[in-house]
């Protein structure tokens, strides 16, 4: 029995282990052309609402579930924003408002521009200033491509895939190339194929938390080591309203570790990183080590390369002529409540070197590096490996050499890094140990003299 129930559960571990790979591969219906905004960083694409359509440059945001614009009622003075007026249109619906005023739910004929088809769909129109929603001059609103979120606005909104026909697979392709690229929402489908490397089915969709686009990252290595090497996985949320890649605290400080002459620094904000490394010519910017990391535990390895991170170059910081980069790296409780801290955000930045498709049907991430290259090629910027003395031991995820463990009597000597007897303790000891054998001495003399005497006692009577 004990031989059947082994081979079940090595047979059950073997096929969790084999990567995932689809029954059919699924090319993409339309493309819808994507564009990145110089002001702020964002990628939108061109909406249109109504009859006739009033076209709205709406940030695709992977974080919402829902379709948020702006009504012209309260539009800033901007002339550069398109504020949406639904009564302009002779096809839009009021279909009430949310509890919080935050928005009016509206419903009206939509669709992309380019694209020859249009169906009705619901929207949220608010009147809240563009500023406050992170809105600043070049984009009118955001296209939730999120999951539905769980709770009461599952009974509000309509899922953005309403903007497809019905019959189209719940399946995207991101391809973000940024400013000067040839960036595109896939939709329906997806490009390269069998060349998509899939993750594991995300797990936490029945769950009473707010969703987010995710995949497990196992084996996350840099510079040929395992950075959490007791850890199976960490659930990395894919991001595209934010630019950096944001790691938990383990993670973070180890990738810190292994990047010589980098420090965090706290000033800097969390859209441009809080990484900054030191380099003696603008070639060693470009030669920063690369993060590898696997989408299943049986998977193919992705790249990426950290100086793809890179978000600012400063040559003249200082009198002594170093160059200082700014990477795109923090931390993930810096977002606060709004994203868990014990994940990583896999934002626009990291986002721009992979073709990130999304599969609502089966609730996984595919990947696909854009350099094609999965060569485990440790880049000469990795630091030198430490020789540890002694007792003492290496520890890989963060590259450096720990103390020896002593006992309580003993001390690190520094020059030999081995544990060593206290003379702290040793000089106590030593006197204690000569106090107790002085006491025996005497307790053992004492007795002996009692016994003579008791043994002439008793011969003389």
């Amino acid at each position: 029995r004990a031989r059947v129930v082994a081979c079940l559960l090595l047979f059950l571990c073997s096929v969790w282990a084999v990567a995932y790979s689809p029954k059919e591969i699924r090319s993409p219906q339309a493309s819808v052309p994507l564009y990145k905004s110089t002001f702020e960083g964002l990628y939108y694409a061109n909406v249109e609402i109504g009859t006739p359509p009033q076209v709205q440059r709406a940030i695709i945001d992977t974080e919402l579930d829902l379709s948020v614009f702006i009504s012209s009622t309260t539009c800033p003075d901007l002339s550069s924003m398109h504020c949406l007026n639904y009564a302009d249109s002779t096809t839009g619906t009021f279909e009430g408002a949310t509890d919080d005023g935050f928005c009016e739910i509206i419903e009206d004929v939509m669709g992309f521009q380019g694209l020859n088809f249009t169906t009705r769909s619901r929207y949220c129109l608010t009147g809240y200033n563009p500023r406050f929603l992170g809105l600043m001059q070049s984009i009118d609103g955001y296209l939730g491509l999120g999951y539905l979120t769980n709770g009461e606005d599952r009974e509000s909104f309509d899922y953005w895939m309403s903007l497809v026909p019905g019959d189209w697979p719940s399946i995207y392709g991101l391809k973000l190339k940024g400013e000067d690229g040839d960036s595109s929402l896939n939709i329906g489908g997806y490009e390269y194929g069998e060349e998509i490397i899939w993750s594991e089915r995300q797990t936490n969709f029945d769950t009473e938390d707010i969703l987010f686009i995710e995949a497990p990252f196992f084996h996350i290595s840099l510079c040929g080591q395992r950075l959490l090497p007791s850890v199976a996985f960490t659930s990395a949320q894919f991001v595209t309203s934010h630019n950096c890649l944001a790691l938990t605290e383990d993670l973070f400080y180890r990738v810190l570790e292994w990047l010589e002459n980098c420090y965090e620094d706290d000033s800097k904000d969390i859209d441009n990183g809080n990484i900054v490394c030191e380099f003696a010519t603008t070639e060693q910017v470009s030669r920063l080590p690369a993060l590898y990391f696997k989408l299943s535990e049986d998977g193919e390895p992705l790249k990426l390369s950290l100086s793809s991170l890179v978000t600012f170059v400063d040559k003249t910081h200082n009198s002594y002529e170093s160059i200082e980069a700014t990477v795109c790296i923090t931390r993930s409780r810096l977002y606060g409540s709004s994203h868990d801290r014990d994940k990583i955000i896999f934002g626009i930045l990291p986002m721009e070197n992979f073709y990130t498709v999304v599969n609502a049907e089966e609730l996984r991430v595919g990947m696909v590096s854009y350099s094609h290259n999965y060569t485990l090629d440790f880049d000469s910027t990795c630091p030198a490996v430490p020789v540890c003395k002694g007792e003492q031991s290496y520890d890989a995820p963060n590259n450096k050499c720990n103390e020896p463990l002593c006992r309580f009597f003993q001390y690190v000597d520094e020059d030999s890094k081995t544990c060593k007897l206290s003379i702290l303790f040793v000089l106590p000891t030593t006197l204690l140990l000569i106090t107790i054998s002085l006491i025996d001495l005497c307790v053992a003399e004492s007795k002996l003299r009692l016994d003579r005497r008791i043994q002439r006692l008793s011969v003389n009577h």
